[in-house]
């Protein structure tokens, strides 16, 4: 609730960082900065695809995975199909921004440094802006360059300038808003029998000689990966800044230069209890909102426990609980009223009733500070890791391209080379794909560098996709140890869930012909059927098409049929996935057209945006081919599938 009482302006600016985050993780960028151009591995097999002299890399796409991981929405099962289209989407950036160009299509320098700005305003102080050195260190910490990212940046103009004038020229007609309103305000609802392979599943407890024969008879789906021992050198800064020296004289010079970053404006601590009351409320209900807070400050004058008081009566959920306590605030941070109310009162005084926007306030500070820089003993650890930390930066990437250049030309010497240069050496032995990696962890992007990598090979310097951007690493590939078919020892529970969810699956398929065929025989009579057989008939409640079937699944499970078929009627055998269903139409409304004007401006948004969407898409699919035939787009799909598989046998 604390942030539900800053101004407007501070808000603003708080949502522009979380902006500049998204802004971050949606402008694609590939993980080598450009450190070096030497090495043995070749950079043919990193490329996937090219468009406009332009290419696409396992570690572009390996980022992205990367980023969809740790939002668990990746599926290993499903790399196969979602690694080709990563790769094709790409392509189609590429080539639409190249389309954009040969259009008339630019975007100047001063066109960039707006569109920075206005997303990542942390780069501007008071209208300035904070420099090429702090630029590029915030860069580094998104594992870019100034080059890659104002190269991103410049491509995504064009997109946005194209997609204007695209968006421009459509037109939506009453009659598409009517049909959208109709379309997306449509409810059906159904019976459903659905059998579910994983309830089928349960019957059965297979032995080891039935597992080893599945095994057998299915072992295309069951290999062990291949494995590389693969050695580390990595620049990590905290390792090499705790070996930098700093005298206390440094400290003091630093800090003499550095105060004003050490400024700590005046400040209070603050506790209030809210009684809401918003600015169109009837004037009856303000007013006994207002009664009620005048009441309870007559309460603490009286000697009662405001803290008690909040807790019971404060309608501001993020700090009532806490007895009123907002913590500490500067000026900036509140509404006008409550900011003036706070900074006016000394500590333990308490206000009147303060109104603001959200209701009635009474508010009571409880301490005070002053500005003032904050001593040197204060902040001494703070100024010796920032100088740390700068140094650091400066040799971190000199010293992870020497041992890069030294690695490729003895890539058998990577120990001797990490202690020659004081950086750290690490071995990943027998790795697979998913595994986590000596000082590294978990890492998606090396694992897509490694996929095509024989023996002898050495990366590029490679900045890992953590926080703060800490580290640097080289990789070389000491060892191959191939692939080969799975014995049962290797994977027994992923050949005993296989095993399982076949049956599963074969018996629902059994159940739901047994159903057809009772089906057939009664007359379409979908609850007698399933009486007969013992089944549960679920009512899916009314439901609209981007909604939920309740105890069945999301509404699109089975397309348009709720919405286009007969009321009485029944679907089946209808599958989705290895899930078999019956279904009957029980009702479908339309939706009360009366109530269309409050819905136009969305609806005529969305006509728009399907719109521009098909456009984009006949437009992209266009220029691809169009490209093609002039031999300005390149794939390379036998790369795009190592890449793929590699993710699949993490599964």
């Amino acid at each position: 609730m604390f942030d539900l009482f800053r101004s407007r302006d501070t808000a603003m600016r708080w949502v522009l960082v979380v902006l500049l985050s998204l802004v971050a993780l949606s402008m694609v960028i590939t993980l080598v900065p450009g450190f070096g151009s030497g090495g043995s591995m070749s950079r043919r097999d990193d490329v996937l695809a090219e468009a406009c002299g332009e290419q696409v890399t396992q570690r572009m796409v390996a980022q992205v995975v990367a980023q969809q991981m740790r939002a668990r929405e990746f599926a290993s099962a499903m790399a196969e199909f979602l690694i080709p289209r990563m790769v094709d989407q790409f392509v189609g950036e590429l080539a639409t921004s190249c389309a954009a160009q040969q259009l008339g299509l630019s975007a100047g320098d001063g066109e960039v440094a707006s569109y920075i700005q206005s997303r990542m305003p942390a780069l501007w102080q008071d209208g300035q802006f904070v420099g090429t050195q702090a630029y590029q260190q915030y860069l580094s910490q998104m594992n870019t360059t100034i080059p890659e990212f104002e190269k991103r940046v410049r491509q995504q103009i064009l997109l946005d300038k194209l997609q204007r004038i695209a968006f421009d020229g459509i037109v939506v007609t009453p009659r598409e808003v009517e049909a959208e309103f109709s379309r997306k305000g449509e409810k059906a609802r159904l019976e459903v029998v659905k059998f579910d392979p994983a309830e089928q599943k349960k019957g059965f407890n297979p032995s080891k000689d039935e597992l080893e024969a599945y095994l057998k008879a299915n072992q295309g789906m069951f290999q062990v990966a291949p494995k590389k021992t693969v050695s580390l050198v990595v620049a990590d800064a905290d390792r090499l800044g705790a070996a930098i020296a700093v005298t206390d004289a440094q400290v003091a010079q630093l800090y003499e230069q550095q105060q004003s970053k050490f400024r700590v404006e005046e400040r209070v601590k603050v506790r209030h209890i809210l009684i809401k009351a918003g600015e169109k409320d009837p004037a009856d209900k303000k007013a006994k909102a207002k009664q009620k807070a005048e009441d309870l400050l007559k309460q603490i004058k009286g000697g009662a426990d405001f803290a008690e008081l909040a807790k019971k009566n404060s309608e501001d959920p993020g700090s009532g609980s806490k007895g009123g306590d907002l913590d500490w605030v500067q000026r900036g941070q509140m509404v006008k009223p409550f900011e003036e109310a706070a900074f006016k009162l000394k500590p333990k005084e308490l206000s009147g009733i303060v109104e603001t926007v959200f209701g009635y306030h009474i508010v009571q500070t409880t301490e005070r500070q002053d500005a003032r820089i904050k001593p040197l003993a204060e902040v001494k650890n703070e100024v010796i890791s920032e100088y740390r930390k700068q140094q650091v930066f400066g040799t971190m990437p000199e010293l992870a391209e020497k041992a890069q250049v030294e690695l490729s030309r003895a890539p058998g010497q990577a120990a001797a080379i990490a202690a020659k240069l004081g950086l750290l050496y690490v071995k990943a032995e027998a790795h697979s794909p998913g595994d986590p990696f000596p000082e590294l962890g978990l890492n998606p992007d090396l694992d897509g560098l490694l996929s095509s990598m024989e023996k002898g090979a050495v990366t590029q310097v490679v900045q890992p996709n953590t926080p703060g951007g800490g580290k640097l690493y080289v990789a070389v590939v000491d060892e191959v140890i191939p692939g080969r078919p799975a014995a049962l020892a290797d994977m027994e529970q992923r050949v005993r869930d296989s095993y399982l969810e076949r049956k599963g699956a074969d018996r629902a398929e059994e159940l739901a012909k047994q159903f057809d065929e009772k089906m057939k025989a009664n007359g379409g009579d979908l609850k007698k059927a399933a009486a007969e057989m013992g089944l549960k008939v679920i009512d899916t409640g009314e439901f609209e098409r981007s909604g939920q079937m309740k105890d069945v699944g999301p509404a699109g499970y089975f397309g348009e049929q709720p919405f286009t078929m007969e009321v009485g009627k029944s679907v089946g055998i209808y599958r989705v996935g290895s899930m078999p269903f019956y279904f009957r139409l029980a009702e479908r409304k339309a939706p009360d057209l009366s109530k269309i004007e409050a819905d136009r401006g969305v609806l005529v948004s969305s006509i728009k945006e399907r719109k521009l969407r098909e456009r984009r898409e006949l437009f992209e699919a266009g220029v691809i081919e169009s490209l093609k035939a002039k031999g300005k787009i390149t794939l390379y799909p036998d790369r795009v599938k190592r890449l793929a598989q590699t993710y699949t046998n993490r599964g």
